[in-house]
């Protein structure tokens, strides 16, 4: 039994049409919240550590956030473990939750459907 199936799935600039693909398989099924992550899931960490980068709106508009800011990132921070590392920068998580919704819109909006479907 599912009472609620959440789908998280890159945009990466909405190339493949991520977003209407997505919103017609979630919309067969009511107890399916749905959410395309702007532009990368990674940008969700990243978003945690925004103060390390200088132009954040920069890194939050670009097409492939995982490749030129997520993966230097973890490096140069030597992150390491589950997730190459994505894993250790998530810790701020409990802390910046609040912050990391403001910043992430789509977060927001995942969470304000699943409180309406419960």
């Amino acid at each position: 039994m599912v009472d609620l199936f959440v789908v998280i799935a890159d945009r990466d600039c909405d190339r493949q049409r991520n977003t209407q693909r997505l919103g017609q398989a979630a919309s067969a099924d009511p107890r399916v919240a749905w959410c395309c992550a702007i532009e990368e899931v990674e940008i969700w960490m990243l978003a945690l550590h925004r103060g390390e980068f200088a132009t954040w709106n920069e890194v939050r508009a670009h097409c492939d956030v995982k490749e030129h800011y997520a993966l230097p990132f973890l490096a140069r921070r030597r992150f390491s473990g589950p997730g190459k590392g994505r894993k250790a920068a998530m810790a701020l998580l409990g802390q910046e939750w609040r912050g990391l919704l403001q910043v992430c819109n789509e977060l927001a909006t995942l969470r304000e459907t699943i409180r309406t479907l419960g």
